[in-house]
């Protein structure tokens, strides 16, 4: 019989980017977080990356500050510098923790990612840093993310899990501090002569040199030049050289104090030995609301690595792609008596704006398939397709959104997440048979904003007149309807939403709805939007959809015109009549 093969990206081949990028620093994660109409949120200045203050739509992320939280969010996931495409100086993570997963077996029995548990060592340096400390480790960052950049190659592209030793960490996270915080207090002592008489940047580049380890694709360091050279254009060397010894002194004690973790613990920071003893396969569960699953493809590879049996699991995978999923009740029998250690990863709605990635077999990344279809639609509507757009131009749109169908069916029969590669095809032929079909946004100049209000600050008046006021309610005019079913559905809409995203799920329901795609969101779809206008009234909306009709007037009408005869008082005129009157 033959072997089922398994497809693999080599994620250490081609790294152009590294060295080669016109946005340095964080820009790559900015631009693929923010969107494309939010650009101007950020730019460069002396090719440092800088956010734009002044930009409106910073609104629609609740300010700098959130927005920066948010993209910490948004990268936090291992292999997610070379996702983005970051150059080499780009800082690890520095204001989110790294994710932990849980033993299936054993509760008590916690893995981390190894790519994480370099951003792990690094936010420990951090947490045992007063606050005043942190502008000093900010000198060092960039520096410090080459290093960590170079260390992440003794993981060979691989990634795989290491246990977590909390008691371990943390006494590494005191050391490091410690040893940081010794280092500032005796600033003047560190950097008298660190350069002697060659105050130059290309003496603290070779200083440097002999603290960095050289990077696989970058022998003659020259990411740190780059980076120096910016650094030196806008604080020379010459003028500031204690500036330049003291973040040679910082550099010498972090990367100290890391080198020897790293080599006390080395096991954590290498692929698993292909000898190992005894052969454990380590494979997640990707853990649902609604259930378990796992990727069929990355059960095969750790299976024939431990030498087991795997004929079965071949069978069911033949002829599938590599984010292939299997119920966990569908190899419970296979996976039964053999040595595999099942790490619990909870999937969950996204906390941010955007789905998070994570990795997938063959070197892939992935985001389950429904978060991708409400960030699409969230884009499309922000983008301003939908503002005051006709009937015949929603119905382009709508008919656009249907093709969507087809991923959302593919995750019924177990392609429950999508590769970024297949996100960029769809995205690609979705904006493409808009083009063709002559269907634009809205003009820049003609667009209107959301005016933000945070969680809790804003009524289901001000979500209505938002509404009005990007003339959302013209392609349709059963939001308001639609609105009102959200607002009884989760009674704390109001406080855990900000206005803005209180728009954003009231045109996401629209839309799913016409698109014919509720049913992947909503266990009673047709229950749930049969409560959302009266039978009469959906029928007369119906017609006017059909017959072109987009006046604002009108449907106001039929929607009047179809509204039962009031037989209870309203509240404000029966608050003072007695019960039995009502």
């Amino acid at each position: 019989m033959n072997k089922v093969p398994i497809s693999y990206t080599n994620p250490l081949g081609d790294k152009r980017f590294l060295l080669n990028h016109k946005r340095p620093g964080h820009g790559p994660i900015f631009y693929a977080f923010l969107h494309e109409d939010h650009h101007d949120i950020v730019n460069y200045s002396s090719g440092d990356f800088c956010i734009h203050n002044e930009s409106k739509n910073l609104d629609y992320y609740g300010g700098a500050g959130t927005l920066f939280t948010q993209v910490e969010q948004f990268r936090n996931f291992p292999g997610n510098l070379d996702f983005f495409e970051t150059d080499l100086s780009t800082p690890y993570l520095t204001r989110a923790w790294p994710k932990f997963y849980m033993s299936m077996k054993n509760q008590k029995k916690v893995y981390i990612y190894k790519q994480d548990l370099l951003s792990m060592m690094q936010m420990q340096l951090m947490k045992n840093l007063e606050p005043q400390a942190h502008t000093d480790f900010a000198l060092i960052a960039n520096i410090l993310g080459i290093y960590l950049r170079t260390k992440e190659e003794m993981m060979d592209g691989k990634f795989e899990f290491a246990p977590y030793d909390e008691t371990k960490m943390n006494e590494f996270g005191k050391k490091v501090g410690g040893r940081f915080k010794f280092a500032m207090e005796r600033r003047e002592t560190y950097t008298s002569n660190q350069l002697n008489d060659k105050k130059t940047v290309e003496e603290v580049s070779r200083r440097l040199k002999n603290i960095l380890p050289p990077n696989h694709r970058d022998p003659e360091y020259v990411g740190l030049d780059q980076l120096l050279t910016r650094l030196n254009e806008d604080n020379p060397v010459e003028k500031n050289h204690q500036r330049y010894e003291y973040i040679i002194t910082l550099t010498k004690v972090v990367v100290g104090e890391f080198n020897t973790f790293i080599n006390a613990n080395k096991s954590w920071f290498l692929p698993i030995p292909v000898d190992q003893n005894p052969r454990i396969a380590y494979v997640r569960v990707l853990q649902e609301p609604k259930g378990s699953y796992l990727f069929g493809f990355e059960l095969l590879k750790e299976m024939r690595r431990c030498g087991m049996n795997t004929e079965v699991l071949e069978e069911k995978l033949r002829e599938k792609r590599d984010n292939y999923c299997l119920e966990i009740e569908e190899v419970r029998s296979l996976i039964k008596d053999k040595n595999i250690e099942l790490i619990l990863t909870l999937v969950t709605a996204s906390p941010i704006k955007e789905p998070i990635w994570m990795p997938a077999p063959g070197g892939k990344f992935c985001i389950p398939s429904t978060d991708f279809v409400q960030s699409l639609i969230a884009r499309i509507h922000n983008t301003g397709y939908f503002q005051k757009a006709t009937v015949e131009m929603r119905d382009k749109l709508i008919e656009e959104f249907a093709l969507l169908k087809q991923v959302l069916e593919d995750a019924k029969i177990g392609y429950r997440d999508i590769t970024a590669s297949e996100t960029k095809q769809v995205k690609k032929q979705i904006l493409d048979d808009l083009y063709r079909n002559d269907v634009e946004p809205i003009s820049l100049h003609l667009k209107q904003e959301v005016r933000q209000k945070p969680n809790g600050q804003w009524t289901t008046e001000d979500l209505e007149s938002e509404i009005r006021h990007l003339g959302l309610d013209v392609p349709f005019p059963n939001i308001f309807s639609i609105v009102q079913n959200i607002i009884k559905w989760k009674p704390d809409f109001h406080s855990v939403t900000d206005l803005f995203t209180a728009v954003e799920v009231s045109m996401f329901y629209c839309v799913i709805k016409e698109a014919g795609i509720a049913e992947y969101y909503l266990e009673d779809a047709d229950g749930w939007y049969a409560r959302v206008e009266p039978p009469e009234t959906a029928k007369v909306l119906e017609s006017l959809r059909r017959l072109g009709t987009t006046e604002a007037s009108e449907t106001t009408k039929a929607l009047k015109a179809t509204e039962p005869r009031k037989t209870r008082a309203e509240p404000s005129e029966a608050k003072n009549e007695p019960l039995e009157k009502i």
